[in-house]
């Protein structure tokens, strides 16, 4: 299995967004500068988000986008699935499943609730303690 970029951007996207909350709305070309995220690929990303209920927008002079939700109440479960669709690691339909078929579909099940018990807020949290840490390389 694999997730496709652009799960990976939005997550970046949505977490650019977690992280301003008090500044309102953020413009496309913000996020798509500060997350290096191609602005076309990112208008497609956000468009599919708002239909789904993940960000909202607002047009004119100070609009852009904002989270829909708080950031705990968002599980990367609903980015992955308004993205790319419920993953899957065996893509084929089991009539009479053997050990292998039953191994796949609990692994599929697991990584399936993992991304459901992970938040945004989470991600953002985790996110602050990486970019906290200071590196003393030299």
């Amino acid at each position: 299995m694999k997730l496709s970029i652009k799960v990976y951007y939005g997550l970046q996207a949505l977490l650019e967004l977690a992280e301003n909350p008090k500044q309102g709305p953020l413009n496309m070309k913000i996020i798509a500068k500060r997350q290096t995220i191609p602005l076309n690929f990112l208008e497609q990303i956000l468009n599919t988000l708002k239909k789904n209920g993940v960000v909202k927008s607002n047009r004119g002079k100070e609009g852009g986008y904002a989270l829909a939700k708080q950031p705990s109440d968002i599980t990367c479960y609903e980015v992955v699935l308004a993205l790319s669709g419920r993953p899957k690691i065996l893509d084929k339909e089991v009539e009479k499943p053997n050990a292998i078929d039953n191994f796949l579909l609990a692994t599929e099940i697991n990584l399936i609730k993992y991304f459901q018990s992970k938040t945004l807020e989470e991600l953002k949290s985790e996110d602050k303690k990486l970019r906290d840490v200071v590196d003393f390389t030299i």
